[in-house]
C-alpha cells in the first residue's frame, strides 16, 4: 500500500506593525512569541492568523539588552540575553520576571537555551560556563567545565540527555544528570574532518540530529553520544522537529528539505526567502501543526508539512479484507492518493480515506476488490 506524502505547503501570516527586529521564536505548542534581538516589545499569536498580542518585557536599558535565545518549559516562559540578563514568566507571559545568568569572560555571550526534565540550560560561546536552572529561571547555577574550543551555539534535550554542539569543531559535550557534569564528544564521522561549522541540534523521533552550514552529512545518534552519518549532503543554518519530521532551511541557497530520521532527506518545492528564525507550533483553532518561520523583513509565514503514512494489507481468499496502519502519518490536511499494487488483480480494490486532526485511520471499504 502507497500513500502520498503530505502537501507541503507556506502561507503568509498577514504583517504586522513591527517595533522590532525580531530573530527569536519560541513556542508553548499553542501560542509563538516572537522576541526582538534589542529592546522590550515582544509580540505573539496563537490563532497564527495575525500578530495580535504585544508584550512588554520589563528591560532598564532596551539599547544594552542584546536577546541570545527564548524557550518554554514546565509552564514558564525563559528568555536569555547575551550579557547574561533573564527574564521567566509563569504567567504565560502577563508579567515577567528577572534573574541573571552567572558573569562570563570579556567578549564570551550566552548563546543557547534549553529544557528538559524540570531544568532550564543555557550555554555560551567561547566560554567553559554553562548554567542551569531548577526553579523556573528564578536563579541560575555556574558550571564550569572546558571542553574543547567552548564554542557553544546550541543545546537541545531528548533521552534525559542535554546535548550542545560547537560552532567551530566537531566537538560536543553531553550531561545526564541535568547539567551539573559534562561529558566530551565528538560528532565526527570520519566523513571529513575539516568540515564542521554545525549550527543547529535537535531531538525527535527517539534520535538526536545535527546539521552544518557546510555541505556535509547530516549526523544522528539515538544517545547523544555514538553518532551516524545521514545518507545525503545537506546544509542549513535552521532546524526543527515536529509533525512526526525534522524541517531544515538552507537560507543561502533558498533550500529547504525535509526528514523523518535525520538519514534520508528529501527537497520540498518552495520559495524559501531569508529566514531568521524558525519553530514549530500548533494553532489553537484546529489544532493543526505548523512550522513558523520569520525572516529579516519580519515577514512571517505557516509551513505545512509532515510524515508520510505506511500501511499493510491483509488478504483472505483473493481479497483484501483488513488495511492496517503501521504509520498514520501526520500534517495531511487533504486526503492522499492511496494505491494498492497488485499486478494480478482482476478488480480494483476501491477506499475511502479516513482523516483527522492531520493523522489517516484504517481506510473505509467500498469494494474490496479480486
Amino acid at each position: 500500500v502507497v500513500y502520498s506524502p503530505p502537501e507541503f505547503t507556506q502561507e503568509a501570516i498577514p504583517a504586522f506593525l513591527a517595533v522590532s527586529d525580531y530573530e527569536i521564536m519560541a513556542s508553548n505548542g499553542n501560542t509563538t512569541i516572537l522576541f526582538p534581538t534589542v529592546g522590550p516589545d515582544a509580540i505573539a499569536s496563537s490563532d497564527l492568523t495575525s500578530w495580535n498580542n504585544i508584550i512588554t518585557l520589563p528591560v532598564s536599558d532596551p539599547a544594552e539588552t542584546e536577546w541570545a535565545d527564548a524557550c518554554y518549559g514546565n509552564s514558564t516562559w525563559v528568555l536569555i540575553s547575551k550579557s547574561g540578563n533573564c527574564l521567566y514568566s509563569v504567567s504565560e507571559g502577563v508579567t515577567w520576571l528577572t534573574s541573571t545568568l552567572p558573569t562570563l569572560g570579556l567578549g564570551d555571550e550566552w548563546t543557547s537555551l534549553a529544557y528538559g526534565n524540570g531544568v532550564f540550560i543555557a550555554v555560551a560561546r567561547n566560554s567553559s560556563k554553562s548554567a542551569y536552572s531548577v526553579n523556573n529561571g528564578g536563579s541560575w547555577t555556574e558550571v564550569d567545565t572546558s571542553i574543547g574550543d567552548d564554542d557553544w551555539v546550541d543545546i537541545t534535550y531528548g533521552n534525559t540527555t542535554f546535548v550542545a554542539i560547537s560552532g567551530s569543531s566537531h566537538t560536543i559535550k553531553y550531561s545526564k544528570d541535568n547539567g551539573v557534569t559534562w561529558i566530551e564528544g565528538t560528532l565526527d564521522t570520519s566523513l571529513d574532518s575539516t568540515v564542521n561549522n554545525w549550527t543547529q541540534i535537535k531531538y525527535g523521533n527517539g534520535r538526536f540530529v545535527a546539521v552544518s552550514s557546510d555541505e556535509r552529512s547530516s549526523v544522528y545518534s539515538f544517545d547523544g553520544v555514538t553518532w551516524y552519518e545521514s545518507n545525503l549532503f545537506v546544509k542549513g543554518t535552521l532546524l526543527d522537529y515536529g509533525n512526526g519530521v525534522f524541517v531544515l532551511i538552507n537560507v543561502d541557497d533558498g533550500v529547504c528539505c525535509q526528514s523523518d530520521d535525520g538519514v534520508n532527506w528529501r527537497r520540498l518545492d518552495g520559495e524559501i526567502a531569508n529566514y531568521t528564525a524558525l519553530t514549530f507550533t500548533f494553532d489553537s483553532v484546529f489544532n493543526k501543526g505548523y512550522f513558523v518561520t520569520i525572516d529579516e523583513n519580519n515577514n512571517t509565514t505557516k509551513i505545512s508539512t509532515g510524515a508520510k503514512a505506511f500501511a499493510r494489507v491483509r488478504i483472505d481468499n483473493t481479497k483484501v479484507t483488513e488495511i492496517g496502519m503501521q504509520q498514520t502519518g501526520s500534517g495531511y490536511v487533504n486526503a492522499p492518493t492511496f494505491t494498492i499494487i497488485d499486478p494480478n488483480n482482476s478488480q480494483e480494490v476501491v477506499t475511502q480515506v479516513r482523516i483527522g486532526e492531520g493523522v489517516l485511520g484504517s481506510p473505509t471499504f467500498i469494494n474490496y476488490g479480486l
